[in-house]
């Protein structure tokens, strides 16, 4: 009984870690055209600023000294973590169900397929996405600022030790 759900544990892992490195990294790497909060058209500075490699040094007009180029601000990091961290946990909750009710429940069998489709059939498809709304509070708040810290340090890291 110790390890009962450990299987759906272990995938459900991969598949929320997957998902919300592969969205944080694309919506990073291709930001989406978003009105400017200052006016209705989208910043084109800050559109055109994602071609710049954050890490590649690029001279500011005029003093010819070395700076740093940043794509996309620690704000933005935020939110692209966030809204990653919510598609992570649509993706991978039905595994997260599956693993707490093979904990919880004596269905008779520890087979995940079985206890999923016994999920299934009893109580239909909304079953495997029970309490999903709770974590729509914490997940986005906990997952972007863990994005926009992990891409702050590597910026810091980045500065601070290579040529």
């Amino acid at each position: 009984g110790l390890y009962w759900g450990l299987g759906p544990t272990l995938l459900g892992i991969l598949v929320y870690s997957g998902t919300t490195w592969t969205i944080y990294e694309t919506l990073k790497e291709h930001p989406p055209r978003l009105p400017s909060l200052r006016g209705g058209q989208p910043d084109d500075h800050q559109h055109d600023a994602r071609r710049h490699d954050a890490r590649a040094p690029t001279t500011t007009s005029g003093t010819g000294s070395a700076s740093t180029a940043t794509s996309t601000s620690h704000s933005q990091h935020a939110f692209y973590g966030g809204f990653a961290g919510i598609c992570g946990q649509v993706i991978s909750y039905p595994l997260d169900v599956l693993r707490r009710r093979m904990q919880t429940t004596q269905l008779g069998n520890t087979m995940p397929l079985v206890v999923m489709s016994k999920m299934l059939k009893t109580e239909g498809v909304g079953s495997l996405f029970k309490g999903l709304s709770v974590n729509f509070v914490k997940g986005p708040v906990v997952t972007g600022v863990s994005f926009m810290t992990y891409n702050a340090i590597d910026r810091w890291l980045a500065k601070t030790y290579l040529p």
